[in-house]
């Protein structure tokens, strides 16, 4: 034993708190006392009368797309089009030496107009203007950019058009090409440090990051100098195809790599996400991407690799594929191979299908901005809607996480939406007790990953998260607990004075 955390409180169990955690040299626990012991010689931490829990996970974002956003044009999710149209004026007058003009964040499904270039070209002036949907499925662009891109007349699918040609809306795979052309600054390790400051404040201790295979350079550095710990799925995704030869080594408890990060659908919010039946507010059932054999052979590629998969799946249709091809090429690596999002599911998968092996990696606080596009896209029918508790039921390893930047990463709003609801069909099913919801971005977390982590119990690492008070206390009454800091690995890396 080299060292103390104590005068706080430790979350061992549902409602159940010890007193004192005592760390061994490798900063894993070895000791927890209801009652404090001396420890004579031993380093001493004092948590200042704070709640720890076991460390917060976010179990999917996106570090380049964090860091990239600096140089970003953001609006607010329900952003009007007016609005849209004023913050773009804004921005561009705020940053006249910017060549191009980048954006994200708008909503259709807060609008009653469709998405056009006229509508950027009416404000933007003669700067390119290239503007990312919220969920980064879509990408609009201004007349500027069209022409810049080359693709004011671009033929094939995932291509809007009216009778004058290409509107300036590129959806999916056809968006990932032209934006290939889109100038950006890559992000860099000072960047990325940046951003581990940020996630260690919001009360995360470790992460797993979507990754495209460009920001391998900027994560060569990464070690236990950033106090945070870092897992990552690499993206399939610019013409490339994720490697052992194309990534970094592994630094044990720091950095590792999980596998490959693969896209089987859209997306809700702009009607892209594969569906077993057409939506209700327009012809078309989304877009299937990588399915079928072609989805199970990249798998079993993986096998060989003895990487695991994490499949984005948010359409009824593309989490039945996904889910059927991955219990029949089990995942050979380090982890669980998951469905990631998991929006959309239908009860008769939930019925006969069987979730032991795998995980599904989802994000709450995705709730309350699609429930305008539930509403309006899936009407009355069965599907269920974010059905956490249903897949853990089944045996998923259910983890939580929040797809930041999509929305923010802060875990406290998606904590409230998995325990309170939104007022949207199914929160009664949905409703997890605060335990249950904590437990999801921490021992969820690990058993996906499988490693320690998620208890505070000899043998895991020294990991909390700790707040000023009881959170479950506060979650339970409809308040919203406050993150005090983060301990890795027995040492304290972000704290905040009250």
């Amino acid at each position: 034993m080299e060292w103390v955390i104590e005068d706080g409180f430790f979350l061992v169990g549902d409602g159940h708190w010890a007193r004192q955690v005592a760390v061994e040299g490798p900063g894993r626990i070895m000791d927890v006392r209801d009652v404090p012991a001396p420890y004579p010689g031993a380093e001493r931490i004092s948590l200042r009368g704070g709640f720890a829990v076991p460390g917060l996970w976010d179990s999917h974002v996106h570090l380049d797309h964090l860091a990239e956003q600096r140089d970003l044009w953001l609006v607010k999710p329900d952003a009007s089009l007016r609005e849209v149209q004023a913050s773009l004026r804004e921005f561009a007058a705020r940053h006249p030496d910017l060549g191009w003009i980048r954006g994200s964040g708008w909503n259709q499904n807060y609008w009653q107009e469709t998405p056009h270039r006229r509508f950027l070209d009416a404000v933007s002036g003669p700067r390119p203007v290239a503007f990312w949907a919220r969920d980064h499925h879509t990408l609009w662009l201004n007349t500027a950019a069209m022409q810049a891109l080359g693709v004011t007349a671009m033929p094939g699918p995932g291509v809007d058009r009216d009778a004058e040609g290409p509107t300036g809306l590129f959806r999916e795979e056809t968006a990932e090409k032209v934006s290939r052309g889109i100038p950006a600054r890559k992000p860099d390790a000072r960047t990325m440090r940046a951003v581990a400051e940020e996630l260690l404040s919001d009360g995360f201790v470790g992460v797993t990051a979507m990754e495209r295979v460009r920001s391998v350079d900027a994560l060569q550095e990464w070690d236990e100098s950033y106090g945070l710990r870092l897992q990552v799925f690499w993206i399939d995704a610019e013409g490339r195809r994720a490697d052992p030869g194309s990534v970094r080594a592994d630094d044990p408890g720091w950095f590792r790599t999980l596998g490959v990060k693969m896209f089987s659908d859209g997306a809700l919010g702009t009607r892209t996400a594969w569906m077993r039946e057409d939506y209700e507010d327009q012809p078309g059932r989304g877009v299937p991407r990588l399915h079928g054999e072609a989805l199970r052979e990249r798998l079993r590629e993986l096998v060989g690799y003895r990487w695991a998969a994490a499949i984005h799946a948010i359409g009824d249709a593309a989490v039945a594929d996904v889910w059927r091809a991955l219990l029949e090429v089990p995942s050979a690596g380090a982890a669980l191979s998951r469905i990631e999002h998991a929006q959309l599911v239908e009860p008769h998968d939930l019925s006969t299908l069987s979730g032991v092996g795998l995980a599904a990696s989802m994000q709450p606080f995705h709730l309350p901005g699609d429930v305008p596009a539930l509403t309006r896209g899936l009407g009355d029918r069965a599907t269920l809607a974010f059905p956490w508790r249903a897949l853990h039921r089944v045996g998923f390893a259910v983890t939580f996480g929040s797809d930041a930047p999509i929305v923010p990463a802060d875990p406290i709003p998606a904590l409230e939406v998995a325990v309170r609801g939104v007022g949207y069909t199914g929160d009664g099913e949905r409703a997890l007790s605060p335990y249950e919801a904590l437990m999801a971005y921490s021992r969820g977390a690990a058993r996906a990953d499988r490693r320690p982590g998620g208890f505070v119990a000899p043998g895991h690492p020294a990991d909390l998260t700790v707040f000023r008070e009881d959170p479950l206390t506060a979650l339970r009454e409809g308040r919203r607990p406050v993150v005090q800091g983060t301990v890795v690995g027995g040492r304290v890396r972000s704290w905040k004075d009250a």
